[in-house]
């Protein structure tokens, strides 16, 4: 049977903050699907830009209005935004593109639509508000808008494309960018969620690296490990432990076999002895006898 290579044993005893301070390589496409992604998407930006300006314009009935699209960034949307609509291909409804709105953003735009006044609204009422049905066509149709214009960019179809409105945040791996709505005295904000997955394509197949694990094994050799060593342990009864003070002397024995731990594993067993002046841990069992 083939021995496993020692970066593969060691990679235990090694702590997630520890191991962000090395390179990371990209042994499941992740980075990469995200990189094309966000490439993908951003050449787009000036499409969605002019796109959205008109037809926010007219849904809104707003001629002045200016759309801003930001660059698209991987992670979560601010944590505010509190209405969430999906939509997806029926043959893929896992892969589903989402739309945010705060709820200052969503009843701003009810407002708009018959003719009202933003500015009036109250932010503390706002909690308290839901949707009615219109408003949530509404919304809808700013999320069709947005659809209409990326999907034929990006070659997807929308004929067999539905809705539905979430309870929660999307939380699956994707990009996700900020359109910014706004006039003289009023602004929207609209969130985009974009999965990783939603492809027209399959990605190009990335260049081999065939020192990766050499590579690897030179990042992890460098590591620092830091081991605890218990050296002895005592006994005592309670009525004793309560009598100690200062300048008490308790006998210690030596463990004659120790074990070194990095964390909660153990890496190695030794000998308690003396070198020199000092103790030591002669190794008795190192790393690869033990795993």
């Amino acid at each position: 049977m083939q021995q496993s290579r020692p970066y593969n044993r060691a990679r235990k005893f090694i702590s997630a903050s520890e191991g962000e301070r090395f390179a990371v390589f990209d042994l499941t496409g992740q980075q990469r699907r995200t990189e094309h992604l966000r490439a993908e998407l951003d050449q787009q930006q000036k499409l969605l830009t002019t796109g959205l300006s008109r037809e926010y314009g007219r849904l809104l009935n707003q001629s002045n209005l200016q759309v801003q699209v930001d660059p698209w960034q991987a992670g979560q949307p601010p944590e505010a935004v509190s209405h969430w609509l999906a939509a997806f291909d029926a043959a893929t409804p896992q892969q589903f593109v989402g739309l945010g709105l705060d709820s200052l953003s969503l009843f701003s735009a009810s407002e708009l639509f018959f003719g009202g006044n933003p500015a009036k609204l109250a932010e503390q009422d706002l909690a308290k508000r839901t949707p009615t049905e219109t408003e949530q066509r509404l919304a809808q149709r700013l999320f069709n808008a947005l659809l209409g214009i990326l999907c034929p960019a990006l070659g997807l179809s929308l004929a067999d494309w539905q809705s539905r409105w979430l309870t929660s945040q999307p939380d699956r791996e994707g990009l996700w960018t900020e359109i910014r709505i706004t006039a003289h005295d009023w602004n929207l904000r609209l969130y985009c969620c974009w999965p990783l997955e939603l492809h027209t394509e399959p990605l190009p197949e990335p260049a081999p690296e065939t020192d990766m694990a050499d590579r690897l094994s030179d990042n992890l050799s460098s590591v620092k490990i830091k081991l605890k060593v218990e050296l002895a342990r005592l006994e005592l009864t309670l009525a004793d432990l309560l009598e100690l003070k200062a300048g008490d002397i308790l006998r210690v024995d030596l463990h004659d076999i120790s074990v070194a731990t990095a964390g909660k594993n153990v890496c190695l067993t030794g000998q308690v002895c003396e070198q020199g002046d000092q103790l030591a841990l002669k190794v008795v069992n190192g790393v690869g006898e033990l795993l």
